[in-house]
């Protein structure tokens, strides 16, 4: 925030929006450490660890990092700038992504890309939601199938570790 005095009153600014790119990395970044926990846990957490399971986590994580900076880096910032002027494009993005995440869900829940994705999709559905031109279907849908396949990729993980 912004002060200045004007005829003896001081006025506060508010601050500017953040940027579309500092917004999406943030988000990254949260979502690509949950990603990594994921697959760390998935790997070093179960009861009975296989040798190769363990080899195989250094991979996985920097093929999250590469999965990461191109959703973060390049589609959901460009989505957040263009998601005014053509919400249903973007939001038909969004939940697109979303179905993705919900369908890798049962397949690679270890991997943490249901995680990156489904971030990505719920991202992408508040700011159409928040637009508030055209209709609301499509934004609420990315957001409800994102958030549901990272939470759900996440809870998966947990739960197929503790009953082993």
């Amino acid at each position: 925030m912004s002060q200045t005095i004007s005829g003896g009153r001081t006025v506060t600014a508010p601050a500017p929006a953040p940027s579309a790119l500092s917004r999406s990395v943030r988000w990254g970044l949260g979502s690509l450490a949950v990603g990594v926990a994921v697959a760390v846990y998935g790997a070093y957490g179960d009861p009975h660890p296989k040798s190769s399971q363990e080899h195989a986590v250094p991979f996985i994580c920097g093929v999250l990092a590469v999965i990461a900076v191109a959703v973060f880096g390049a589609l959901v910032p460009a989505g957040l700038r263009g998601i005014a002027s053509r919400p249903g494009r973007w939001s038909g993005w969004a939940l697109t992504t979303g179905i993705v995440a919900l369908l890798a869900t049962p397949v690679s829940f270890w991997s943490g890309l249901p995680v990156l994705l489904g971030t990505a999709a719920a991202v992408l559905g508040v700011a159409g939601r928040r637009t508030g031109t055209g209709g609301r279907g499509l934004p609420t849908a990315a957001l409800t199938v994102g958030a549901f396949a990272a939470v759900a990729s996440v809870v998966i993980a947990v739960l197929g570790n503790l009953t082993s």
